[in-house]
């Protein structure tokens, strides 16, 4: 793992609008500010921003989940052992302890949400969890006798608290943290209103090639829909590349030809692929030169995209799984 960057506020403001529609984000809300505010420790949206990355990750690994899941301890302490500053190069040096303390405290965190996809509250509720054997090798860290007692005192004070801040009792539904759900469903307006406008601009910028679709237009915009609740995803589409003069939209056109590009290439449930056509045709019912983005989406590291392997694989996914969706609805 690399060294962890600080959020600016402008990133703060946005993830917490996405979070709060979260019960058990909001139940670790006064915990996770009360470290903060102690221990000068991470804000509860970044902690909650960690456990999640470390949550997409585990569900990109088929098998053995929880042999991965051994190593979380050590790298999250050498990542939180410095922080680079959220403006600038400047880095705050912390130290093994505190990054051990910030690793126990996302590793708690993250315990609980596997935790939460236990059906039911019976006794052999936790022997049911899709996600026990990953939440016994937490369990473990957690209840070593050098760690114990911090993760025990903030789980205890999680605990205690059996009404929210409106007084109702605390229910929280079963969730399953791993599982690809709709992140759209937890954000709150405001959230959903930045997702929807860059749907909207998308659409609107990239309406040329519809003609070229194999899918429907509604299946099109709602790989859109997935993609731009994809938090990374979002912040990347709303910088401007190429800084070309004809990028007229401001946006990132690069990573939109390359989506176009993986669709290109995905097998859609009629037969074919998602999006018919040669680069040099959709590029120009694009209205822009970008067939270079659309051949080379892989290019990492390079102009031709703006993705990491990591952020490429979630878009496949996401295409694919789309696909799959249509096809049992063609059945």
């Amino acid at each position: 793992m690399t060294m962890f960057r600080r959020f600016t506020d402008k990133k703060l403001d946005s993830l917490r609008a996405r979070y709060r529609g979260d019960d058990l984000f909001r139940i670790w809300v006064p915990v996770l500010c009360l470290q903060e505010q102690q221990h000068a420790e991470l804000n509860a949206v970044e902690v909650w921003s960690e456990a999640e990355e470390i949550c997409r990750q585990l569900a990109d690994i088929s098998e053995h989940r929880d042999t991965e899941a051994e190593f979380l301890l050590t790298r999250l302490t050498d990542r939180h052992t410095a922080w680079q500053q959220a403006e600038g190069s400047g880095v705050t040096l912390r130290g093994k302890e505190p990054g051990l303390r910030t690793a126990l405290l996302i590793l708690t965190v993250l315990f609980t949400q596997l935790a939460d996809a236990s059906p039911d509250t019976a006794p052999d509720a936790a022997d049911r969890n899709p996600h026990r054997a990953l939440c016994r090798v937490l369990a473990r860290i957690l209840t070593n006798p050098c760690y114990r007692e911090f993760a025990a005192r903030l789980l205890g004070t999680l605990r205690r608290r059996k009404q929210d801040n409106e007084g109702r009792p605390i229910v929280l539904p079963v969730a399953d943290y791993l599982d690809c759900r709709n992140p759209i469903e937890q954000m709150d307006l405001e959230a959903r209103r930045q997702v929807e406008q860059m749907v909207e601009e998308i659409s609107r910028q990239t309406i040329g090639i519809r003609s070229s679709l194999r899918i429907s237009w509604e299946a099109y915009v709602n790989i859109w829909r997935q993609l731009c609740a994809d938090h990374e995803l979002l912040e990347l589409l709303a910088r401007r590349q190429p800084r070309s003069v004809q990028n007229t939209w401001g946006k990132n056109w690069t990573l939109v030809a390359n989506v176009i590009g993986i669709m290109k290439e995905t097998p859609c449930a009629n037969g074919g692929t998602m999006i018919a056509g040669s680069n040099q045709q959709l590029s120009a019912k694009l209205g822009i030169n970008v067939r270079s983005y659309l051949t080379c989406h892989a290019d990492y590291s390079s102009s031709n995209t703006p993705l990491t392997r990591q952020q490429h694989e979630r878009i496949k996914a996401v295409i694919a799984a789309s696909y799959k969706l249509q096809a049992t609805r063609d059945k």
